[in-house]
């Protein structure tokens, strides 16, 4: 029940270091230690069921069977808790049921200064949230180069535009076409990796602080105030 005018989304930045990686050796350094497969779709991010890793993991079984070994599915991320629940889906399992075991591997939590060159590494990102109060990670992605394939859900329309594919998360089927077509569709890929690199440049931590210093002196004004000690 609050009013709109009341509201004022600001939006959060990706680290200058989430850029474009080209360096071979340390692109190599980051394959080298987390065993990283020549071609592979990445995730990154939670394990929890809003995360909808399993519908990932479900697609990701369409694409397999569509381009063979072309490519593999690197999951990465903190482990969820031993003690799984519904909460907490059983991702491992799943991929063992359908086979997936040679072409989806997990590398575990990655060291912020490794995610640079791993997002450069990966082929495309995939993040089929359903629910993202904004969504880093893809951020992260399209400004090191990563064509981005997301949930159209909760903030995530917001930060990609259209600078990459936006799909219904449960739709396993448009989920697995979406990820193929970045893929193979040379062109496609291209003005992906183009308008991400765009698209992310739109964010920054220095426009985040000043919205936020704005809205101090706005309400300092509301309130009579003249706002001197507020800096930007």
């Amino acid at each position: 029940g609050i009013a709109e005018e009341k509201v004022r989304v600001i939006y959060l930045a990706a680290s200058e270091q989430y850029r474009p990686v080209t360096d071979h050796a340390s692109r190599d350094a980051v394959r080298q230690k987390h065993k990283l497969p020549d071609s592979f779709i990445l995730y990154l991010g939670g394990f929890d069921a809003r995360k909808n890793v399993l519908t990932l993991i479900r697609a990701f079984d369409k694409v397999a069977k569509g381009l063979g070994e072309q490519t593999s599915l690197v999951i990465a991320g903190r482990p969820p808790p031993s003690a799984l629940s519904p909460l907490f889906p059983d991702a491992r399992a799943l991929v063992k049921e359908l086979g997936l075991m040679e072409h989806a591997r997990f590398i575990g939590e990655v060291a912020e200064e490794d995610k640079p060159a791993l997002y450069s590494l990966a082929a495309c990102f995939v993040f089929p949230s359903l629910y993202e109060g904004f969504g880093l990670p893809v951020l992260e992605a399209m400004a090191c180069g990563a064509p981005v394939v997301v949930g159209d859900a909760g903030s995530l329309p917001e930060i990609v535009g259209n600078a990459g594919f936006l799909v219904e998360p449960m739709d396993v089927n448009r989920l697995g076409g979406a990820i193929i077509a970045s893929l193979i569709d040379q062109p496609l890929r291209a003005s992906m990796i183009a308008k991400g690199l765009a698209q992310a440049a739109k964010f920054s931590w220095q426009k985040c602080a000043r919205e936020t210093v704005a809205i101090y002196r706005e309400v300092i004004e509301k309130r009579g105030g003249k706002g001197e000690g507020v800096n930007g």
